[in-house]
């Protein structure tokens, strides 16, 4: 396998699970392998985790594996941005009972790197391509977690489980390479999920309809009104010209008339005011 040069100085991404558990039916099994042998490539089991991003810049991830005839992954490369998750779906095929079957040594290998915002539109396949091939150290994680059976008499994996029809999983490491194809499997609880999606989806839509009938009655009602002020508007124009010239309107101050002194008080003042002066003087 390829092997990256890894800065593990710090944590950037988290698994929900402690192990990749599949539950298997002690009772169904049988049938389960008859189904695989009938349908080529069908799983019997499956198990999903979520890979968390821990950093403030996107990561991406590969999954690996060396027991690649027992298992499929999608998606094997993804990106994650920061402060997001990525469900990563696990399918289990065999084609000979579980018990004879030594999980103890099946692990699979986590490996998240630390690439620049302007890489998270690229293929992740490819950019970890380059990173071997130029021998580039980069800041990441490697996390390994092992593959276990759980025997659940309730698991029922073909009438619960959540494949989509004509699903594609796809291994592209160096040592990995698998496609697979399962057909004719239709979930009972997929197709609830459908019907309660779509019924959400015509309820959020009659919403939208109702609010969108509201915003226009509201608009046609402004309209009116605009139309309405307008007239009256251009109504007292016609008015106001017909009237012929503009009124001035014109405001008078009141008139401040000054009060004038008699001559003769005046002279009596002044003489009165010489004499007074006169004696002063002495």
């Amino acid at each position: 396998m390829s092997e990256l040069l890894i800065d593990s100085s710090e944590i950037i991404f988290t698994i929900d699970k402690p192990m990749i558990s599949f539950h298997v039916n002690p009772k169904s099994n049988k049938d389960n392998l008859i189904q695989s042998q009938i349908i080529k490539y069908s799983p019997i089991s499956e198990c999903k985790i979520k890979i968390t991003n821990l950093i403030s810049k996107p990561i991406a991830l590969r999954v690996r594996t060396t027991k690649k005839k027992y298992y499929a992954v999608n998606p094997t490369y993804c990106i994650i941005f920061p402060n997001s998750n990525q469900l990563i779906h696990f399918l289990l095929y065999l084609k000979e009972n579980y018990v004879n079957i030594d999980f103890s040594d099946h692990k699979f290998r986590f490996e998240g790197i630390v690439i620049d915002e302007e890489k998270s539109h690229l293929n992740p396949k490819n950019i970890f391509e380059e990173i071997i091939r130029n021998k580039i150290k980069v800041k990441g994680n490697i996390i390994k977690r092992k593959s276990e059976i759980i025997e659940d008499l309730n698991y029922n994996f073909i009438n619960n489980n959540n494949i989509n029809h004509n699903l594609t999983i796809n291994f592209d490491n160096n040592n990995l390479s698998q496609s697979t194809k399962i057909d004719n499997f239709k979930s009972t609880n997929m197709n609830n999920f459908h019907q309660e999606n779509n019924l959400n989806n015509n309820s959020r839509l009659e919403n939208l309809k109702k609010e969108y009938n509201n915003l226009k009655n509201q608009l046609e009602l402004l309209s009116q009104q605009y139309n309405n002020i307008k007239n009256v508007v251009e109504n007292e124009k016609i008015k106001y010209s017909l009237k012929g010239d503009k009124k001035k309107i014109v405001f008078n101050l009141p008139e401040v008339k000054e009060q004038k002194v008699d001559s003769i008080i005046a002279f009596i003042l002044c003489f009165v005011v010489f004499i007074f002066g006169f004696y002063l003087t002495k």
